[in-house]
């Protein structure tokens, strides 16, 4: 791997790294256990702050991997797929946040807390949604680990990484089955099944080669 390379990758899990403390200290981005009145507090000072309390990093840090895209002619094939369907991933669950609360908020004529609530609590529940990007981001991880990582010990730690962060985040929208939203079982599921093929692969891939 290249010198440029790496540091594009560093750069970019460093960006992601500071995404997820910004989001915890901040409590807006990741789904929190967190109280309503957060939000709604949040969102007294605009509604559409609330925008950017659900995802507003993640389109600043699409923009920043694709201003490394000048590179793509210095990586081989593999990666610069892997590096498109990342970079679609990400956007795609940012695009699709967005339109959904801009649709939410034009419904309104009065934004007072009830009307906030009763949105925020719907995109709780209909957040199948973000479940294609979730899978795309998770496995151009879990590829990047399983193909480009030459170290053995690195390219384990990188998979155990990626699988943890995919479970949790599989595991964040199972918990909006209590919605009962046969659209996003659906969605849930095709995405499960994705999921533990892609794992059941790597995990022969690993046994076969010894790692």
């Amino acid at each position: 791997m290249n010198k440029k390379l790496r540091i594009t990758l560093m750069i970019g899990m460093l960006l992601i790294l500071v995404d997820l403390m910004l989001s915890i200290l901040l409590k807006n981005t990741y789904p929190l256990p967190i109280t309503d009145m957060d939000w709604i507090n949040a969102a007294r000072q605009s509604p559409f702050m609330l925008l950017y309390h659900l995802d507003g990093l993640n389109l600043i840090i699409a923009w920043v991997f694709a201003a490394f895209f000048y590179l793509l002619k210095n990586m081989n094939a593999r990666f610069s797929r892997l590096f498109v369907f990342y970079v679609v991933g990400l956007l795609y669950m940012t695009i699709m946040n967005r339109a959904y609360l801009v649709w939410g908020l034009a419904q309104f004529t009065v934004f007072d807390d009830a009307n906030l609530l009763a949105l925020i609590h719907q995109g709780r529940h209909d957040g199948w949604w973000t479940l294609p990007g979730f899978l795309m981001q998770n496995l151009s991880f879990l590829y990047l680990a399983y193909t480009f990582i030459q170290n053995k010990t690195t390219r384990v730690l990188g998979i155990l990484g990626c699988l943890g962060f995919s479970l949790l985040s599989i595991y964040l929208i199972l918990i909006r089955f209590l919605s009962l939203n046969p659209m996003m079982m659906g969605m849930t599921a095709i995405g499960g099944i994705i999921a533990l093929v892609f794992y059941g692969r790597l995990i022969k891939h690993l046994q076969s080669h010894s790692l």
